[in-house]
């Protein structure tokens, strides 16, 4: 009975320090829907692409001419956010270009010191249902041209914006209210190994 009690005590103290430091944080937002209340981070990157994806044609065409002319100063993620409007006037382009997003956003996510940012990679897809539904469907001799294009042009366009974007998806940020990456000094190896991957198990199916 004491025990039982003790344990409830100190959940009962853990989540009053827990929602306190949210609340005290300026870099969480927390939002009532009736009896739900769901807490996230301001720079969520899985927010941010859906806020992009919520945009105007117009506003949207805007956006994807910037991100092609200046990839050094667009987080990844917008490329994949882009990929189902890039659909509606070519397949190829927005597989491609979804490609570039999902090469540069998963590097960015290992350079995360937060291991439970990697869950975020797995929400991909599901903003570019179309053209994820156009990859699973084409040859896949021409998906992998598409890839091994896009690893080509990540390579040629080497200046990008800091990581940390892509921090704020999981639970540091609510704990610390910052978010950390591993030393910029690993950036190249860690790109290095992620491409060496992906062309190795492209050459592996062919």
């Amino acid at each position: 009975m004491i025990k039982s009690i003790k344990i409830v005590v100190f959940s009962f103290v853990f989540l009053f320090i827990f929602t306190s430091s949210i609340f005290a944080n300026s870099e969480i937002i927390v939002e009532k829907n009736g009896k739900v209340t769901n807490y996230y981070a301001k720079q969520d990157p899985i927010r941010y692409a859906q806020s992009i994806i919520k945009m105007s044609d117009k506003d949207k065409e805007k956006l994807y001419k910037y991100a092609k002319k200046h990839p050094n100063k667009v987080k990844p993620i917008t490329y994949i956010a882009l990929a189902d409007y890039i659909y509606e006037t070519s397949k190829e382009d927005a597989l491609f270009w979804y490609f570039v997003g999902r090469i540069r956003s998963t590097v960015d996510v290992m350079m995360c010191t937060d291991d439970s940012n990697n869950q975020q990679i797995a929400y991909y897809p599901l903003l570019a249902t179309k053209t994820m539904n156009f990859f699973a469907t084409n040859d896949k001799q021409e998906v992998s041209k598409i890839m091994k294009k896009a690893i080509e042009w990540d390579i040629a366009h080497p200046k990008r914006i800091n990581p940390k974007w892509a921090c704020y998806h999981g639970i540091q940020i609510f704990i610390t209210g910052n978010v950390t990456t591993k030393p910029m000094k690993e950036y190249k190896a860690i790109q290095d190994e992620y491409r060496s991957y992906l062309l190795d198990s492209l050459n592996e199916n062919e």
